[in-house]
């Protein structure tokens, strides 16, 4: 009885070992050739919350970008060749200029216009963006993005409310 006792588990031990590799395996190598990070509000594993804190304010779910630039730094593998950026906001006196990827040590940075900007409604704009990460200057797999604003004619409180910033990295 015993020895079918510790047959068995042996059987579950190795089930259970099997599968919590599989498990990490599968959360740290994307098997779809695809990776998406959404931005919060605060630092996480993938990416940093936007900064400098004097320049963003986070209210009810939402950020507010008082003034530009803003940057948030990706952590990501070597092997994803492409990142497409979307950017879900409402201009309240500042609009969205572009996006800016960094080039090299230092001030360094390379604008580039959105691909495509659409209204998706209630004032809301989706605004897409594509990067080649072989261009992004990298120190220790972390690559830095700036997302460039400007004022309007506007005489209120001013700022850009950003809904949702969703990165998607492919191979």
């Amino acid at each position: 009885m015993n020895k079918y006792l510790l047959k068995f588990a042996s059987i579950i031990f190795i089930i259970l070992f099997i599968a919590t590799i599989s498990y990490l395996i599968f959360e740290n190598f994307s098997f779809f050739s695809a990776q998406k990070i959404v931005l919060s509000t605060s630092d996480q594993p993938m990416m940093t919350k936007l900064g400098p804190a004097v320049r963003v304010t986070n209210n009810d779910g939402v950020q507010n970008i008082l003034a530009g630039p803003v940057y948030f730094d990706l952590r990501s593998m070597p092997w994803f060749t492409q990142a497409t950026v979307y950017l879900t906001f409402k201009s309240a006196g500042i609009n969205l200029e572009n996006m800016a990827y960094q080039t090299g040590p230092g001030f360094q940075y390379q604008t580039v216009e959105p691909l495509l900007v659409e209204a998706i409604g209630d004032g809301w704009t989706k605004a897409t963006f594509s990067f080649e990460m072989s261009k992004i200057y990298q120190k220790r797999n972390v690559r830095r993005f700036l997302i460039s604003v400007s004022p309007s004619d506007e005489n209120h409180i001013k700022s850009l409310i950003l809904k949702e910033l969703t990165i998607y990295l492919n191979k």
